[in-house]
């Protein structure tokens, strides 16, 4: 009986989500969305496009011919599926890959540090202005003879992507490097791909790439390849006021796969992971865009700005017992609200009827500009401050908003640091 070549055991080790593809030379990976637990074989035609959905928790056989067919795989990292040795291989064959990064492979781009890519705990959203994918993957290419499978050669890997948002442009910095390890057997020459920016199918646009999109590349065992885009924003903020534009349907990458004697076929991979929003919503602010789903602090530190002392203690005081829910901790996030209906609501209810004497203020928590108001719930405090307090508070508070491009919905932490140092949480 004669051998039947297929793509099989292959897995992709997702903290962000990402899918591997794999072929018998020319062969691909590529990083591509979600954890689910189940999937359904999805039939690619030649010269077909393909959308990989969400459900691959299992095996993905897609047909290309009676001969040849994919196996395509994802399990989290930490799952009883990745033994200590498979892990201990790829760590050991991604420092392999740094030290030998061939002359010809484009100079690698240093990750930031802050996403952790490569350590125990990787983290997705590090801050406001940094979106994280990093995914761990290898695969296995097989023959089967009576149905029994016959190990031909395997290679493994790192793909590490990340997003630099700035608060006042519409233009962002898209980075991604692969770290390819050790190949053996028919895939010891490595893989072959073209990669593009999942920007050139949507609402955003490619400006510039150090490596022109769909420039023919190959993956070679022990080395690294990068890419870098600057990408911008081309929605609804660039046309209309008071718009935002969620981008995260755009934000990655397309790879085309070539198949001697079966044409080529298309993965598109972008929008399962990198996140972003931009927005021309701030007043007196530029357009920028934002990681929106990382949480940022609003801190009134009166050890820097003494003035917001009074109001700092209120806030302290009613995350430490004198409210039943310690609003802007980080267990009972706040939500902004823009609404200047919503925002006169909530002082009339908190202060409408405070008697307040002259030089002073009434300072409420949660703060009016909030869903978490006191026109919205019944869990608030207020306090008499000077003055010069409220001011202080309001003056930091428009600069963080606008600094984080914080708008109604978005949640936000609140930490006060008493003229002590001592922190509310």
């Amino acid at each position: 009986m004669t051998p039947k070549t297929i793509v099989s055991s292959f897995r992709g080790v997702y903290r962000a989500g990402a899918l591997v593809v794999a072929v018998l030379v020319p062969a691909v990976f590529v990083p591509s969305a979600a954890n689910a637990a189940s999937s359904a074989d999805i039939p690619v035609s030649t010269n077909a496009l393909a959308r990989v959905d969400a459900q691959y928790g299992q095996c993905h056989r897609v047909s290309v011919s009676s001969i040849e067919e994919f196996c395509v795989r994802s399990v989290q990292k930490k799952s009883a599926t990745l033994t200590t040795q498979q892990l201990a291989r790829l760590a050991e064959d991604s420092a392999r890959s740094d030290e030998r990064t061939s002359s010809t492979v484009p100079a690698t781009t240093s990750p930031p540090i802050a996403c952790n890519f490569g350590g125990s705990v990787f983290v997705r959203h590090p801050d406001r202005f940094t979106s994280c994918t990093d995914s761990t993957w290898w695969l296995t290419a097989v023959t089967y003879e009576n149905g029994v499978p016959i190990p031909k050669g395997t290679l493994t890997g790192d793909d590490y992507q990340w997003i630099s948002y700035n608060s006042s442009s519409l233009a962002w910095d898209h980075n991604l490097v692969d770290k390819v390890g050790q190949g053996t057997g028919v895939l010891d020459q490595g893989i072959a791909a073209e990669v593009r920016s999942g920007c050139n199918f949507g609402a955003c646009i490619v400006k510039s790439a150090k490596i022109p999109d769909g420039t023919p590349i190959t993956l070679v065992p022990l080395t690294n390849w990068s890419n870098e885009w600057t990408e911008a924003d081309a929605g609804s903020v660039t046309t209309t006021a008071n718009s935002a534009d969620q981008l995260d349907s755009f934000l990655g990458v397309q790879v085309v796969v070539s198949l001697a004697g079966f044409g080529s076929f298309t993965l598109n991979d972008y929008g399962f992971g990198l996140v972003g929003r931009c927005d021309n919503l701030i007043p007196g602010r530029k357009s920028g865009c934002v990681d929106e789903a990382f949480t940022p602090t609003l801190v009134y530190d009166a050890t820097a700005k003494p003035k917001v002392g009074p109001v700092a203690q209120n806030i302290y005081d009613a995350q430490n017992g004198d409210l039943a829910t310690p609003w802007g901790k980080p267990s009972n996030p706040l939500t902004r609200t823009m609404s200047q209906k919503d925002i006169k609501a909530n002082r009339d209810a908190a202060c409408g009827n405070v008697i307040i004497p002259r030089g002073q203020s009434c300072d409420e928590y949660p703060m009016a500009s909030t869903y978490q108001g006191a026109s919205f719930q019944s869990d608030y405090t207020i306090a008499i401050v000077p003055r010069r307090a409220n001011n202080s508070q309001g003056g930091t508070t428009v600069v963080f908003y606008g600094g984080n491009r914080v708008i109604s919905h978005d949640p936000f932490l609140v930490l006060a640091i008493l003229p002590d140092g001592t922190p509310s949480w």
